[in-house]
């Protein structure tokens, strides 16, 4: 089934307020064609209002949306050609699969033959032929889920817009369906933004990941920039899992040397020197170092901090220990099976090459 070509999708300044209250703040955006762009955040950041204004649901108070270099900020959905996914999928639960494939079609006026023939090219790509007259209120979550993309695909859209599709899935399902999702995507080209809170499904799924919290862009760019160069704490914290480790502490010059005093422990981080004097607001910063870089020793070596082991995660493939060291807490993830005890002592290494010095007033990552 030939989908339509991609058009980049661009939004400029895009802004949605609810009486006084800002839902989206001046976002500016591209989407490029066939790419796999998520909106990822916590609830109530704006990503979905940003989905429906895109959609044509909702109304921006100002800014513009382009599809291909053509404002249609006040066109209608219909006019706008997109496909649009709910989190609740609505499909309709009285009629079959194949009348819930062929709505779009026939509001849209469109021959019987030509209807009969786009509804079974769809059918087949999502391996629908032996559900097509099942009533959609009989469906599992997976078919119900399919259908439900498939009556998107059907109007062959010029690009999808998936409203947090995995979510009524169990996770086993939910990790299924995020490959083949993937995978459909990139056999079809289709250019796609998908809504979620999720940052596994961000991180698997997208080739690009729009971060907002508050309404606001936090930063946009592949998983592995959001991951490994995050722009500021909100991006640093709400990507990975476990969460990044973050401790307070002042900086301070000893000797020709510059340090992060934890109070319990220092951090020689003389190398970062220049850039942490040029832009750091003052002494206040925050250490943040991601579980997965602090290795631990059961001796002491260079550059480690001693802490008391206070909880032990097994997981299986992997183990987090949490190691208090005087007031503070900080997680260290391994892999494998590790044997160790609660109230053991034991030494954490940071990689230096992978902490993070946030500056605490502007909470801007500086390193």
């Amino acid at each position: 089934m030939a989908l339509s070509e991609g058009e980049k999708l661009e939004l400029e300044e895009l802004t949605k307020y609810f009486g006084n209250f800002c839902a989206v703040d001046h976002l500016t955006l591209e989407v490029n064609p066939g790419e796999f762009l998520s909106l990822l955040g916590p609830s109530g950041c704006g990503k979905t209002t940003t989905l429906n204004m895109i959609a044509g649901l909702l109304e921006p108070t100002y800014g513009r949306i382009l599809i291909g270099g053509r404002d249609v900020t006040y066109l209608p959905p219909i006019e706008r050609k997109v496909g649009l996914v709910f989190q609740s999928y609505a499909v309709f639960p009285h009629m079959t699969v194949y009348e819930n494939l062929a709505f779009g079609l026939k509001v849209r006026k469109m021959p019987k033959a030509e209807i009969d023939k786009k509804v079974k090219e769809v059918a087949s790509l999502l391996q629908l032929e032996d559900v097509l007259n099942v009533k959609g209120g009989k469906l599992n979550l997976d078919q119900t889920q399919r259908t439900a993309l498939g009556r998107a695909m059907v109007i062959e859209p010029t690009f999808f817009l998936l409203d947090e599709p995995l979510s009524n899935l169990d996770p086993a399902l939910r990790a299924v369906m995020r490959v083949k999702l993937k995978q459909l995507q990139k056999e079809l080209s289709q250019t796609v933004v998908y809504v979620t809170h999720d940052q596994l499904e961000a991180m698997s799924m997208a080739d690009r990941i729009a971060v907002m919290n508050a309404g606001k862009l936090q930063q946009v760019g592949t998983p592995e920039e959001v991951y490994n160069n995050p722009t500021n704490k909100f991006v640093a914290n709400f990507i990975g899992s476990p969460t990044m480790n973050f401790i307070d502490c002042t900086l301070t010059e000893k000797d020709t040397r510059m340090l992060l005093d934890a109070e319990d422990f220092t951090i020689d981080v003389t190398r970062f020197g220049e850039v942490l004097k040029k832009e750091a607001c003052g002494p206040e910063v925050v250490l943040g170092i991601r579980p997965e870089h602090v290795q631990i020793s059961l001796e002491r070596v260079k550059n480690c901090i001693e802490g008391k082991v206070v909880l032990v995660e097994p997981l299986g493939t992997e183990t987090i220990i949490t190691c208090k060291i005087g007031r503070k807490e900080i997680k260290a993830l391994m892999l494998g099976a590790y044997k160790i005890s609660i109230g053991d002592r034991l030494y954490l290494i940071p990689n230096m090459d992978r902490l993070h010095i946030i500056d605490k007033k502007t909470e801007k990552v500086i390193v």
